[in-house]
């Protein structure tokens, strides 16, 4: 029993590591027209920040859901510009902008 929970947690801890590397490799000073890793994305349908799966994130009044750029909105996002649009589950994500 305790050999099963500390597999669990080994992976849990190398899990969070692949994270922060990832995390460790986004500039603060990233700016790019197209959504990439490190995007701050504003749609009609949320806020994202392309970087690591870690859910929602709360900045000031605003909600940003901080998604990996392997999940499924994340790849739908990937290299797209303000102004494009796609559709996921059967919603229309509109980009606004792109930070």
């Amino acid at each position: 029993m305790a050999q099963l929970e500390i597999e669990k947690h080994a992976a849990q801890l190398a899990d969070a590591s692949a994270q922060l590397a990832i995390l460790g490799t986004i500039s603060a000073d990233h700016t790019a027209a197209t959504v990439q890793l490190g995007s701050v994305v504003l749609t009609n349908q949320g806020n994202f920040y392309v970087a690591a799966s870690v859910g929602q994130l709360n900045v000031g009044h605003e909600k940003y859901f901080v998604i990996s750029p392997k999940s499924p909105v994340g790849q739908k996002l990937n290299g797209l510009t303000a102004g494009q649009s796609f559709v996921l589950n059967g919603k229309m994500f509109e980009l606004l902008q792109v930070l």
